[in-house]
């Protein structure tokens, strides 16, 4: 049971800390993947270029980092 409660709380905690973060065009793209944290999702503005090469660094096991567009999707089927 004490593991059980244990658990839930890292859960809760890890929750707790993750952030949202946006990067706009001509930010530093490689700052924020270096900034990002198990649990982060980073934002990137929609029709921008980051020119890279970019590297993710290692993530210890846990939760994972999210990279996506700031665009809506529509309410229909996209293509390629």
């Amino acid at each position: 049971m004490l593991s059980i409660l244990v658990m839930i709380g890292t859960c809760l905690a890890a929750d707790a800390v993750a952030a949202t973060t946006t990067v706009p065009a001509g930010a530093d793209l490689q700052l924020a993947l270096n900034a990002a944290r198990p649990g982060d999702v980073l934002v990137l503005q929609a029709g921008a270029r980051y020119i890279g090469p970019f590297k993710l660094p290692p993530n210890p096991a846990g939760q994972t980092i999210t990279i996506r567009s700031s665009a809506v999707l529509p309410e229909r089927r996209i293509g390629p």
